[in-house]
């Protein structure tokens, strides 16, 4: 449950920065082609830079609609998972803590999985019942006491009182192979769960071995998209000089605008996904 509703609050969190800017983007791309329109108009560029221009605005237009549907989608699924609507969310949280190897993080899963715990149960448990089928073959031994006492009403004195110790002994010696097809029954039941014990362990270890990946992989596309958004940022910023100037042509500032969109998005999307592996990870470790 833990994973659930850091994902729905994640996903909350992380569509709301997307649309946020996605509305920059407009934004940029409406006076990019207000600033195309005018430079065709005093004869400074060409035609093609104000279609090109008008042509990245819709685009952009599209992607705002698309980021409004995205965030209509991930508030929907907040109110069912948490029960109440997403308002006024704090900030996204950092990544929780996992644990510092994977070794540790199977080890873990393992001795805290319910699924593998019920099954290591049914495995002792039918283990057992082995041995108490086993048993109908050997001889048993009981300890007999009996105690007794007499009165008689027509004598009021009469009292008769009586002790019997004694030992019971059995010994089955012929059972019409009765006992030997209750040992195989229950044989084949404890080899069946330790065959379910072995696959449980398999799928917990397989999926903590998964979640394991997820971090990592979420971590290093984290510092990746950092750089990446960087050096777009700074990319973007000399491409628009330059535009200004007159050294390059619209287009080029087209591009470096939609880079540095699609950088700003994805990290924005990877830093929620570490925060989402790291749940997924954490609540695999619980048993959730």
């Amino acid at each position: 449950l833990s994973a659930q509703v850091a994902e729905a609050y994640v996903a909350v969190l992380t569509s709301g920065e997307i649309l946020a800017l996605r509305e920059l983007e407009v934004s940029r791309m409406v006076r990019i082609a207000e600033q195309a329109d005018l430079k065709f108009k005093a004869g400074e560029t060409a035609r093609t830079d104000v279609d090109q221009a008008r042509a990245r605005l819709a685009d952009a237009r599209a992607g705002l609609a698309r980021g409004a549907g995205e965030i209509a989608r991930a508030r929907a699924r907040f109110e069912s998972v948490i029960g109440a609507a997403p308002d006024r969310l704090e900030p996204p949280p950092a990544p929780p803590q996992t644990p510092a190897g994977l070794d540790d993080a199977v080890t873990g899963a393992l001795r805290s999985n319910p699924t593998l715990l019920a099954a290591e149960a049914a495995t002792r448990a039918a283990e057992a019942g082995v041995r108490f089928s086993r048993a109908d073959r050997l001889p048993t031994v009981a300890l007999m006491a009996k105690a007794s006492t007499i009165r008689d009403q027509f004598f009021p004195g009469y009292r008769d009182d009586g002790l019997t110790v004694g030992v019971e002994g059995r010994w089955t010696l012929f059972s019409g192979g009765l006992v030997s097809a209750r040992v195989s029954e229950a044989q084949a039941e404890a080899r069946a769960a330790r065959a379910a014990q072995d696959v449980a362990r398999a799928r917990v270890r397989e999926a903590v071995v998964g979640a394991w990946q997820d971090v990592e992989t979420a971590r290093a596309v984290a510092r990746a998209a950092a750089d990446q958004a960087a050096a777009s940022t700074s990319a973007l910023d000399s491409v628009r000089n330059e535009v200004r100037v007159g050294q390059r042509p619209t287009l080029d500032l087209l591009d470096a605008e939609r880079e540095a969109l699609l950088a700003d998005t994805a990290l924005v999307a990877t830093r929620g996904e570490q925060v989402v592996d790291a749940y997924r990870l954490n609540a695999l470790l619980r048993g959730e």
